[in-house]
């Protein structure tokens, strides 16, 4: 399914439910039920692969469950990346190019436990390794998700401060 029909799913007339999976079996389980995406979760994911859920998974785990998953399902994946796994924004964009790669149709990035100003910074870089690379769906579409006691109106001078589940974009 395209990121086109991924987005239009956010747009719907009802509730998008985005279940989470750990692995490919439970992606293809949970596809099997009916579900119309599927989300990963940090901790099962993370601790299906002997991590705990606390921002340090490899980066080359995250994109090989994102292939692995991506590859058994036909639905849109969305990836959640914790903090980016990295205080590094560089890091942390090229890391979201590479889920992209990998088959994700969008991910979600945590505000964690760092400061506002370093999420707006990892949301900028996303956004700019986007535009970079001529990606123009993720680059118009990118949105932080956080929750209410930290609202930012604009990171950087987007002046963005709406608010989701996921950074959805096309494939890179």
């Amino acid at each position: 399914m395209s990121t086109q029909e991924f987005r239009s799913l956010h747009q719907g007339p009802g509730v998008l439910l985005l279940p989470n999976a750990w692995d490919a079996g439970s992606a293809r389980l949970i596809e099997s039920l009916g579900a119309k995406a599927i989300a990963t979760t940090s901790a099962g994911l993370a601790w299906s692969r002997g991590y705990s859920d606390d921002n340090i998974l490899p980066d080359e785990q995250l994109v090989s469950a994102t292939r692995e998953i991506a590859r058994v399902i036909r639905v849109p994946l969305t990836v959640d990346m914790e903090g980016g796994y990295s205080e590094d924004p560089r890091s942390v964009a090229e890391l979201a190019a590479r889920i992209i790669d990998a088959g994700a149709a969008g991910i979600n990035i945590e505000d964690g436990r760092g400061s506002k100003e370093m999420l707006c910074a990892k949301i900028e870089a996303i956004r700019d390794r986007a535009e970079a690379l001529r990606c123009r769906p993720l680059h118009q579409h990118t949105y932080g998700c956080l929750p209410a006691r930290h609202r930012i109106r604009g990171c950087g001078n987007r002046g963005d401060h709406r608010q989701g589940s996921a950074l959805s974009g096309g494939r890179w």
